[in-house]
Parts: structure tokens; C-alpha cells; sequence
């Protein structure tokens, strides 16, 4: 494959490939500062990747760390600050999977009262995002200022005035019970002792696509009041019969949510440590 730093030159492949009918190696005769690489990987090189989202391609840590930078870096030479965020995939982020089930759990979130990992994510994005903009010193002052605002309702508040603005319903906002509700709240249960190992986040969307939360197909239908809430996490204890999730249905036949469900959920003897959140930041 070919890198050129000042990107490729469509017209010379054409005449490569196309007229000559030579090998791509001939290109570095039109491009002089461009690269030929044979037999390598391409993780480091500096281009915009588009890939299928973590639940379907595998990346590990190293092969992440540098695609992160080849996407900072392609920020900087736009003349933008760019920060990624390498953050854990073994779970679902926060509690609730699902259009209205997630809407709620944003509301509870932005009043103080959310998951932890999700207040907590949110909170290192932002921090992020205030230093960039310059109103913040460095990201320990800026986390220090959202939090506050974040429990003092300002977040919230400024959430109502957004939704305000683009036309939308304020009192749902206020009243999170006002929006679209299942007809049935079906708790999962273990079918044994233990501890949560990993919570595996493609089923557990699966899961909530069998029961109308997404599309399968363009024509499907979404309901907006189905899906999935977590009630373990990774790490918790378990005991048989406990609770691991609830899903909510308006179908009647919800067995293979539930499996997909029982399927996703991973339980081992040992105790096992929460994931680390954020692995790395890569600015």
C-alpha cells in the first residue's frame, strides 16, 4: 500500500494502473515524498479510518493506541486540537439500553443522580472539551467545575433550554414518567452463583432490538418505549435466582431477548475487579 503526505494522487494511479498497467511501486516516481510499504500493517498509517463499530471488529489496546493517534494527528494537521479517548467495551456504559429507557437515564444523569461510569465519562469528555475551548486552565479544574454545576442543576437546566429551543416537549424532560412506557417489566435472572466477569454489550443490544428498540431491517418499526436495563454490572456479586437485568416488553413472546440476555452475562467463581473506564487518553 501507498502513504502519501499530501494525499493520493488519483490521476497517477489511474496512469499507474490503468495506461501502464505497471505496479504500484512506480508511484513514488509522480510523488516523490510518498511511501511504498509491502507486507505491513496499516494501524499506523496517517488516513481516516472508517470502521464497523467495536462490537464487530476486535481491536486490541496497541492496535487502538495507534489508530487514536493517526486520528489526532489528522486533527492537528486540520488546524483542530483533537483528544481520543480509549474507553472499555466489556459492558454496556451505564444502565439502560433502549430510545426512552436511555433518554431517562440522561435526565437522571444530567440532575447528578446517573450511572457512575457514565457521570464519570461524561464528566472526562467535557473536561476535555472546556480546556479546549479555553475556559479551563487544565482538565483537573474544568472536572472540578462540571462536577459542581452538574449537581448544582445547572447541566440540567441548560439540557431544558436546549430542548426548548428545538421545539421539543419540556414537561417529559421535568416529568421523565411522561415518556413512552412498556407494557411489561420482565426481570432476568442468574442461573448461578458468582461474580459478573463481562457483560457482553453485542447481545445485550441483540437483546433489545428483539424487542422492537432497533431495526433489524430499514423497514422495521422502533418502539421507543422497549429495551434492556442492567440491574449487575461487572464485578458484582451474583447469587443464583438474583436479578441480572429487566427487559421492557410490549410483545408477549420475549424468550430470545431473555437468552440473549443469559448469553451475554459472563459469571465466574472468582471475584473479579471493575474494568478499568478510560484506558488512555491520546492528545
Amino acid at each position: 500500500w501507498v502513504y502519501d503526505p499530501e494525499g493520493i494522487d488519483v490521476d497517477a494511479l489511474r496512469e499507474i494502473k490503468e495506461v501502464n498497467r505497471a505496479r504500484l511501486t512506480e508511484y513514488k516516481k509522480y510523488r516523490p515524498n510518498s511511501e511504498y510499504h509491502e507486507g505491513r500493517g496499516v494501524w499506523s498509517v496517517k488516513v481516516d479510518i472508517a470502521l464497523p463499530c467495536a462490537t464487530q471488529n476486535e481491536l486490541h489496546l496497541e492496535d487502538a493506541k495507534q489508530l487514536a493517534q493517526a486520528m489526532v494527528e489528522i486533527g492537528r494537521d486540520a488546524h483542530r486540537q483533537t483528544v481520543a479517548f480509549l474507553t472499555d467495551m466489556n459492558q454496556p456504559l451505564g444502565l439502560a439500553i433502549g430510545n426512552a429507557l436511555e433518554v431517562k437515564e440522561a435526565i437522571e444523569t444530567l440532575k447528578g443522580h446517573g450511572p457512575k461510569d457514565l457521570e464519570e465519562l461524561v464528566l472526562q469528555l467535557a473536561s476535555q472539551m472546556v480546556v479546549l475551548a479555553k475556559k479551563a486552565p487544565d482538565v483537573e479544574t474544568a472536572y472540578e467545575q462540571l462536577k459542581e454545576k452538574l449537581h448544582r442543576g445547572e447541566a440540567f437546566n441548560k439540557f431544558k433550554e436546549f430542548v426548548q429551543a428545538q421545539g421539543g416537549d419540556v414537561a417529559q424532560i421535568e416529568n421523565p414518567d411522561l415518556l413512552p412506557k412498556a407494557d411489561s417489566i420482565i426481570p432476568v435472572k442468574a442461573s448461578q452463583s458468582g461474580y459478573v466477569h463481562q457483560i457482553d454489550a453485542l447481545s445485550i443490544g441483540l437483546a433489545a432490538m428483539k424487542l422492537g428498540a432497533g431495526r433489524a431491517t430499514k423497514d422495521d418499526m422502533i418502539d421507543m418505549a422497549v429495551g434492556v436495563v442492567l440491574d449487575k454490572k461487572v464485578g458484582d456479586s451474583v447469587g443464583e435466582g438474583d436479578v441480572l437485568a429487566y427487559i421492557h416488553a410490549n410483545r408477549v413472546d420475549n424468550e430470545e431477548a431473555i437468552a440473549y440476555i443469559q448469553k451475554a452475562y459472563c459469571i465466574c467463581k472468582d471475584p473479579v475487579c471493575p474494568p478499568t473506564l478510560i484506558y488512555d487518553v491520546i492528545a
